[in-house]
């Protein structure tokens, strides 16, 4: 499945982190994760709906372009990892994360970006009439990276 040059470096970058020798190393790359997850949630809806206007997680998750349920399976995970997010940020500032809930929030934007689907066809991408560089975004060539 294709996916923006930005989220694959982003992605690269959260790996960078969780793996390298710094403090809480496991707790800010929990973090980025989960923004990561939502960044390309909202890059998938927004090559619909251009003017998203301001939208919650989950709404992002459960939006029709992305199909996730926080009931069940993968969008049940992305869900509570925002949650426990969520606490870590704004009500437990000492809270961490321990590494094997980590290593499992950095593998959901991959299988979130795995599950999207893919983009329009080309004279579908017209009739929407959105900017050629979000296409370039998600479509093929040597401004997307690919994942096989």
């Amino acid at each position: 499945m294709p996916a923006p040059r930005h989220i694959v470096d982003a992605l690269e970058s959260v790996l960078s982190l969780y793996f390298s020798n710094c403090r809480h190393k496991e707790r800010a790359a929990f973090i980025l994760s989960d923004e990561l997850v939502e960044v390309t949630c909202r890059e998938k809806v927004k090559l619909r709906h251009q003017n998203l206007g301001r939208i919650g997680f989950h709404g992002l998750v459960t939006h029709a372009e992305v199909g996730l349920s926080v009931t069940a399976g993968l969008g049940k995970s992305v869900y509570d990892c925002h949650n426990t997010r969520n606490d870590m940020q704004h009500n437990n500032p000492a809270a961490t994360v321990d590494a094997q809930h980590c290593a499992d929030a950095i593998i959901d934007p991959v299988e979130v970006i795995e599950q999207l689907p893919p983009p329009p066809p080309p004279k579908q991408r017209k009739a929407l009439g959105s900017p050629p560089t979000f296409w370039r975004l998600f479509g093929e060539g040597p401004h997307c990276m690919t994942r096989d």
